[in-house]
C-alpha cells in the first residue's frame, strides 16, 4: 500500500529538515500551512530560527529551487527525493477544494488555526478520489500530543517521527551489581581489590567504559569504576576526610556522581546525572565545580589544570527563545531562571560563614567577578568554550539539536555537566525518547569521555515530607 506522509511543522523543525529524507520510497507531503509556519519563524532569535532555515533550505535542495525556478507541470508540485525512490510534495488544500465535503473538522476546532489547517489538508487527501482510487494511506506525522489527539477525532492516523529517538528497549543507568561469589577464589579477588585497589572485570561480566560497580564478596562490599578491563575503587566521599567544598556524599549514588564530576576534563569531560528531584545533582555538580575553581571561597585557584570559570545555563521550554525586554543585562535577565543554582550556592557558602550577610556578598561576588556565569541556551551557539566548567540544569526539555550544539561548543579542557529527571519533561514537543538527555545518554553509552548516573528515587535526600511524597505521588 502506498503512504503518502504528512509532515506537522515541529517534524521539520526538531530534525532540521531531515526527517525528508527518513521515508524511503514513500510520499511526503508538506501542507502549504506548514511552509507558512517556516517562513514565520525563520526570523525568529536562536535555535527555532536556525531550525526553521534549515529546513527551508532542505526543502529548497529537494525542489531545486536554487538551480532554477521552472515549475513542474503537475497539480501537486512533486518531486523526486535525491537518494531515494520517495517523492516530495508541495500540497495547497484550495486544490482538494471538491472534497470539502467529506472532509469537514469538527465545528469546535478553528478553521483559522494553523495546527486545525494542517489537519483539513489531511482530511483532504485522505478524501481525494485519487487517494481512494490508488488506496493510498494518509499518515499525519506530528510530535505534538495535542495534535494527535485532535487527528484522533478527525479519524485521521499518526504516528511521532521515529527515526529522532532512542531505542524503545534503551536503559542504561550508568550503574550496575557483580557479586563475585562466596568461593576461596572470589575471596581472594577481593582482598587483592581492598588491597591495591584494583581488580580484572570478571570475565562474563558485561560492563561499559565508566560504569560504576557495586562489588559483592559474602558481607564485604566496595564500590568501584569500570574502566580499561579494570574495576578500580572509590575514594569514600562519605568520610569527612574527602569532603567536596564543605559536603560529604550521603548514598552510593551521589559517590558515583562525585567521582565523575570530579574527573579531570581530559578523562571524563562529559558528565550525565539523571534522576528525580532531590538527589543532589545540583549541589553535587556545583560543589565539585567550585572545588575545582577555587580554594576559598574568594580566591582563584592558582592551578593550570582547573577552570576558568562556571557556566551555568538552564533547559526550559522557552531557552531558545529571546531574552525579552526585561530591565538589566543578560544575567539579571536570566539569573530567576537558575534559583536552584543560587539557592545550593548560599547553603554551600553557608557551611563555612555563619554571617548571613556576608554568605550573601560572598554568592554575589561569585557572579560579579564573572567567577560564575549565567548565560541563556540561546547565546551559546557561535562560542567556545575552553578550560569552563559548565552546568546545564533540566537537560531533559534540551532537543537533540540544542544537546548536540552544547557538547560541540567545548574547547579544551573544559567539562560540561548535562543534569535532568526523564519523568519531568515540561515541552510539549519531547518525550522520554526523543529528548536530548535520553539523545545523549544512549549515543555515549560506554563511550570513555562520557560517564553517566543515574539515581534512584530512595537516594533523595531531601526532607522525610518529600520522600514520602514520592512515595505516594
Amino acid at each position: 500500500m502506498v503512504k503518502k506522509f504528512v509532515l506537522d511543522t515541529n517534524i521539520l523543525m526538531s530534525t532540521e529538515g531531515k526527517a525528508l529524507f527518513g521515508f524511503a520510497d514513500n510520499h511526503v507531503i508538506i501542507p502549504t500551512m506548514v511552509t507558512e509556519e517556516l517562513d514565520t519563524l525563520k526570523d525568529a532569535l536562536g535555535y527555532k530560527g536556525f531550525q526553521a532555515r534549515e529546513a527551508i533550505k532542505a526543502i529548497a535542495k529537494i525542489t531545486k529551487l536554487d538551480e532554477s525556478t521552472d515549475i513542474p507541470d503537475n497539480t501537486e508540485l512533486s518531486w523526486e527525493i535525491p537518494g531515494l525512490e520517495g517523492t516530495l510534495s508541495l500540497v495547497n488544500e484550495d486544490d482538494y477544494i471538491d472534497y470539502e465535503k467529506s472532509a469537514k473538522l469538527p465545528k469546535s476546532f478553528n478553521p483559522t488555526k494553523p495546527d486545525n489547517i494542517i489537519l483539513k489538508t489531511a482530511l483532504l487527501l485522505k478524501s481525494s478520489e485519487k487517494a481512494k482510487k490508488n488506496k493510498e494511506e494518509v499518515i499525519l506525522v506530528t510530535n505534538d500530543l495535542s495534535m494527535r489527539l485532535k487527528a484522533m477525532i478527525c479519524r485521521i492516523r499518526t504516528q511521532s517521527y521515529r527515526n529522532d529517538q532512542v531505542d524503545s528497549n534503551f536503559v542504561y543507568t550508568g550503574r550496575t551489581h557483580i557479586d563475585l561469589g562466596v568461593d576461596l577464589k572470589a575471596t581472594e579477588e577481593m582482598d587483592k581489590l581492598f588491597k591495591i585497589g584494583e581488580i580484572n572485570a570478571p570475565e562474563n561480566a558485561v560492563l561499559h567504559e565508566n560504569e560504576y560497580v557495586h562489588v559483592t564478596c559474602g558481607s564485604s562490599s566496595a564500590l568501584c569504576k569500570y574502566k580499561n578491563g579494570l574495576l578500580t575503587t572509590l575514594p569514600d566521599y562519605k568520610d569527612e576526610k574527602n569532603k567536596v567544598f564543605g559536603i560529604n556524599a550521603k548514598n552510593q549514588g551521589q559517590i558515583f556522581a562525585l567521582d565523575a564530576l570530579l574527573a579531570p576534563a581530559e578523562e571524563i569531560p562529559l558528565v550525565l546525572l539523571k534522576g528525580p528531584a532531590g538527589t543532589g545533582k545540583t549541589l553535587l555538580s556545583l560543589a565539585s565545580s567550585l572545588s575545582q575553581t577555587y580554594t576559598t571561597f574568594d580566591r582563584k585557584k592558582d592551578n593550570p589544570d582547573g577552570y576558568n570559570k562556571i557556566l551555568c545555563s538552564r533547559a526550559n521550554v522557552l531557552a531558545d527563545e529571546a531574552i525579552g525586554f526585561l530591565p538589566g543585562d543578560l544575567q539579571n535577565k536570566t539569573l530567576p531562571l537558575l534559583s536552584p543554582i543560587t539557592d545550593n550556592l548560599t547553603y554551600l557558602i553557608g557551611l563555612e560563614e555563619t554571617d548571613k550577610s556576608q554568605v550573601t556578598m560572598q554568592v554575589e561576588d561569585l557572579f560579579e567577578t564573572e567567577v560564575i556565569e549565567v548565560t541563556s541556551l540561546a547565546y551559546i551557539r557561535g562560542r567556545s568554550l575552553p578550560n569552563v566548567y559548565v552546568i546545564i540544569d533540566e537537560a531533559q526539555n534540551l532537543t537533540r539539536l540544542q544537546a548536540k550544539t552544547i557538547v560541540t561548543r567545548m574547547g579544551s579542557n573544559a567539562k560540561l555537566v548535562l543534569m535532568g529527571d526523564l519523568n519531568q519533561i515540561d515541552n510539549p514537543k519531547l518525550d522520554k525518547r526523543n529528548n536530548g538527555l535520553a539523545y545523549l545518554s544512549e549515543k555515549f553509552m560506554g563511550n570513555k569521555l562520557c560517564a553517566q548516573v543515574e539515581f534512584l528515587e530512595s537516594e533523595s535526600v531531601r526532607s522525610p515530607l518529600a520522600a514520602e511524597a514520592l512515595n505516594l505521588l
